[in-house]
Parts: C-alpha cells; sequence; structure tokens
C-alpha cells in the first residue's frame, strides 16, 4: 500500500470517527459552539481560539472531530504548510487530555507521510474515482475529493470530471443527497479549478443544469445570508439551526448559475417555515419535546419560497439530519 491511499484509509477513518462524535455528544454545549461557529463560518481565527479556549472538553468528548475541524481551518485559508506545526503545539497545551496524544500524533505521522511521499496519481485514476462512485458512502466522500483534487492540482480540468461524473449524477436510481454533497464539494474546488460544462443531475425527476464556474459566492449570496439571519432570530435548536443550514445549502447549489434565488422577504421566511413544520411533524412523535413552535400565517403556503422548500423536502430531509 503506497502513502497516498495509506493517507485516504487514515482520512476515511478519521471522518467516520468525526461523524460519530458528532451525533453523539452534540448535547455537549463545546460541541455545539464549534459546530455552530462552523456552520457560521466565522473567521479561522475565532474558531482556533475557540479550540484552545476549550481544548479540554473538545478533545475529551469529540477529538477526532476537533482535529478535523482544526485542520479545515488552515486548509480553507492556504495555510496548509501550517499543519503539523499546529497539531505539534496543541501537544503542549497543558490541559490537553492524555486519550488525546494518540490522535494528534497520528496525523501528525500521517501528514508527515505524506509530504514526504512520492508523487503518484494512480490512486486517483479515472478507474480508481468510478470505483468509488459506485461504492458511494460518507467515508468514500472523501477518498473521491482527495482523488479529484490531485488530479486537478497535476493539470486534470474540471470538464473531465463533468464528464466523469455525469452518469452518476444523472442516474435516477443514486442517492440524490450523495450527488448534492459530491456537488457541494466539486464548488469548493471549483473556485480554483472552474468548469465550462454543466453537469446534468437529476433529483426529484427534474433535470438541473449546473456550470461550475466560479460566478457564486456562497460568503456573500443574498439567500443564504437571508436564511441565516431569519434562522439566528428564531433562536432554533442546534439540530434545527444545523437542518436549516444543510437544506438551505444544498438547495442553493442546484441553482448554482442564477444570480437571485427566493429573493423576498416572505419567499425565504416561507421557505424556512415550511422547513421547521416538516421537522417538527418528523420529531412530534418520537421525541415532542423537540417540537419547535413557529406560528406562521397561512399565506406562506402559497408562497414560492414554501412550495420550493415543500418540493426538496423529501430529498434533505432524511432522519440522519436531525
Amino acid at each position: 500500500m503506497d502513502d497516498q491511499e495509506r493517507y485516504l484509509q487514515f482520512m476515511e477513518n478519521e471522518t467516520a470517527l468525526a461523524n460519530q462524535e458528532r451525533i453523539s455528544f452534540s448535547n455537549i454545549e463545546q460541541v455545539q459552539g464549534l459546530m455552530e461557529m462552523m456552520n457560521n463560518k466565522n473567521l479561522p481565527t475565532e474558531i482556533e481560539s475557540y479550540i484552545n479556549k476549550n481544548i479540554s472538553i473538545l478533545f475529551n468528548y469529540a477529538p477526532h472531530l476537533t482535529i478535523q475541524v482544526f485542520i479545515a481551518l488552515f486548509a480553507a485559508s492556504n495555510q496548509q504548510y501550517m499543519i503539523i506545526d499546529k497539531l505539534s503545539a496543541l501537544l503542549m497545551k497543558p490541559d490537553l487530555p492524555a486519550k488525546a496524544y494518540g490522535v494528534i500524533n497520528s496525523y501528525i505521522s500521517i501528514l508527515k507521510d505524506k509530504e514526504t511521499a512520492t508523487p503518484s496519481t494512480s490512486f486517483a485514476s479515472d478507474d480508481k474515482i468510478k470505483e468509488a462512485i459506485d461504492d458511494i458512502s460518507p467515508q468514500k466522500m472523501s477518498r473521491i475529493v482527495f482523488s479529484l483534487q490531485v488530479r486537478l492540482q497535476t493539470g486534470e480540468k474540471m470538464d473531465h470530471f463533468v464528464d466523469l461524473l455525469n452518469p452518476f449524477m444523472a442516474a435516477p436510481s443514486k442517492d440524490p443527497i450523495y450527488k448534492l454533497s459530491l456537488l457541494q464539494q466539486l464548488a469548493a474546488l471549483a473556485k480554483k479549478f472552474p468548469a465550462t460544462q454543466p453537469f446534468h443531475i437529476l433529483i426529484n425527476d427534474i433535470n438541473y443544469d449546473v456550470i461550475l464556474d466560479n460566478s457564486f459566492d456562497d460568503q456573500t449570496d443574498p439567500f443564504l445570508r437571508a436564511v441565516n439571519y431569519y434562522s439566528k432570530s428564531l433562536n432554533l435548536t442546534t439540530n434545527l439551526d444545523n437542518l436549516m443550514s444543510s437544506f438551505s445549502a444544498m438547495y442553493r447549489i442546484l441553482h448554482y448559475n442564477e444570480k437571485y434565488v427566493l429573493n423576498t422577504e416572505a419567499d425565504v421566511k416561507s421557505f424556512c417555515c415550511c422547513l421547521v413544520e416538516a421537522y417538527n411533524e418528523n420529531v412530534k412523535t418520537f421525541a415532542p419535546q423537540s417540537v419547535f413552535y413557529l406560528p406562521f400565517p397561512d399565506s406562506y403556503k402559497d408562497q414560492k419560497g414554501y412550495k420550493e422548500a415543500s418540493k426538496f423536502l423529501n430529498v434533505v430531509f432524511r432522519p440522519r439530519y436531525l
């Protein structure tokens, strides 16, 4: 097994552990706070400061999740070269729980091996990518995205992967959640490696053509900002707030090339209210204490935002998001 393959397997396992911690310890205040800062897209310096301030609890309950967030901060700001030094600095913290030392050292070791590995793209061949797509899972997603990133960095064009992935994107039998999740990851890569050809994506018997041409900025998008502002004003529970963020982001990515979507106050509010209503219907039978009371006018049901959310619910609204 070469170093890249070992790195991929390590990260797949770590992603699974991080996801489990996210679910198991979502009731821990500091873990909730970390996820909220990520969802709110706080500055990397703010999140790093939060991790250092709450290092004892975060690394006691969710070490794998915390390290993945920690690494993502520097990757997002193109400061990957700092990651090993930053992880080494964590080991010097006096309040770092003993159980975290092994986890951090494992990351340092695998990242050092990756840095010194002989360049190779055999693990990221078209056949390897298609093999992972055919057996796609949350763990395989990280392998696919890493493979695409390596190929793009070595000169391959995004349009090549449009052709490679379109059979998956257009297949009626493939889970739309994975299509949307992959599209979101590709949109992030498209900020450096834009496409000129469209992905043909079949969702709920509707075909969407999406050209990832770097014309969309999720940081400044009026719709996503309005949804975030309204959901924060409601003081939603953490689970419901996370659901709102995921739901709106996946809806928006399908309309990547549109300048505006649901750009009236009534449309944004009715979009959010439809989701809360569906959430309440889902949880009231097994967790009535989680119902979030949100009255809204009947006229909202006639708004485009409510209708769009209702149409999209059975795609994104799954029990695993609750």
